[in-house]
């Protein structure tokens, strides 16, 4: 079948009659037959394996003459008890190519040589054989029904891929644009940056993603001095997060320490000297904006360093929002 036909759309199945159904009769009675010669062929190869020599000479003329009986019951004829002359061959098997390559095995096949370097040959030549046999006669077993199943075999591949793939795609960008889920925003404080935080001194407040700017206010049960802040905004991967200023309390509401993040007011290289982050990375910079990060895992963490100690911190607000990272922030 050409290729070509594997892209014809048939939804009718072809039906069978007895011309097309003797056709596939013998297409199932020489697969069998070819079956049972690779199977022998294949007890030929385990026993030239483990050296037994004399054996893969025996299986070999058997093998043989299984070949010569398949073709003869290819071209509708009777099995015989040994392989016949040549002229009888080629007065039985009427298929031009089908002659040529069992003929060329004729002429080429050795069974009388036991050595061990023949029995080799004799084992490539019959597997080379049964290959070119199976090639020539599959083309003549050619019929619509075949061709039918083949074709929407093939078409259903296509179909599964073409669907799996769109599928894919669209799960991707359902993934990539749903809406951020409610979570909640962290921070922990020291008051020496070379100290490790106490997880028992973190504080959360619940954050609403796709809900615009929201201050966030910080309240510690004591008053606190500090020198370092690790701020988790979110916990969710792909988010597009915004940070506008940051403000310190004392207990009087008297600001202690203030910063905007705005580009325009922001020296970013200043701004690197005091502030890391972990699994964020910068995002789009526009003048007169808030900067904005992106988040590269489920725990974005921002790490505040100040230049000396800010002491007797009651609170501390945060302006921020998040998005999905796909979405872009208009203003």
């Amino acid at each position: 079948m050409k290729w070509t036909e594997y892209f014809k759309i048939q939804l009718k199945k072809p039906e069978e009659n007895s011309e097309i159904k003797t056709l596939r009769e013998s297409k199932k009675t020489f697969e069998d037959n070819l079956s049972k010669c690779y199977s022998r062929l294949e007890t030929i190869e385990i026993c030239t394996s483990n050296s037994k020599i004399e054996d893969a000479s025996l299986l070999a003329s058997a093998l043989y003459l299984d070949i010569y009986n398949m073709l003869l019951q290819y071209c509708g004829l009777e099995r015989v008890l040994q392989v016949e002359t040549e002229s009888e061959i080629s007065r039985k098997i009427n298929q031009p190519q089908i002659l040529n390559v069992f003929l060329n095995l004729s002429k080429n096949i050795k069974l009388n040589d036991i050595s061990e370097e023949n029995v080799l040959n004799l084992e490539s030549i019959l597997s080379e054989t049964l290959y070119k046999l199976e090639k020539e006669a599959s083309n003549t077993f050619e019929n619509p029904i075949d061709n039918y199943k083949k074709r929407l075999i093939f078409q259903s591949i296509i179909f599964s891929i073409i669907l799996l793939l769109v599928s894919g795609s669209l799960v991707k960008k359902y993934i990539e644009s749903r809406p951020l889920n409610e979570d909640f925003s962290s921070i922990n404080t020291s008051e020496d940056k070379t100290v490790p935080l106490v997880p028992e001194s973190e504080l959360s407040l619940p954050v609403h993603p796709e809900k615009g700017w929201e201050t966030l206010k910080f309240t510690f049960p004591q008053p606190r001095n500090i020198e370092f802040i690790q701020f988790n905004p979110l916990h969710q991967n792909k988010a597009r997060i915004q940070i506008k200023d940051f403000k310190v309390y004392d207990e009087k509401g008297n600001i202690l320490y203030q910063k905007d993040f705005l580009v325009n007011n922001l020296d970013l290289t200043q701004f690197l000297k005091s502030i890391h982050s972990d699994e964020i990375v910068p995002g789009k910079i526009v003048i007169g904006r808030a900067i904005e990060m992106e988040s590269t895992g489920n725990t974005p963490r921002i790490y505040f360093t100040f230049e000396k100690k800010i002491e007797k911190v009651s609170y501390i607000e945060m302006s921020i929002r998040s998005t999905k990272r796909v979405n872009k922030y208009q203003d």
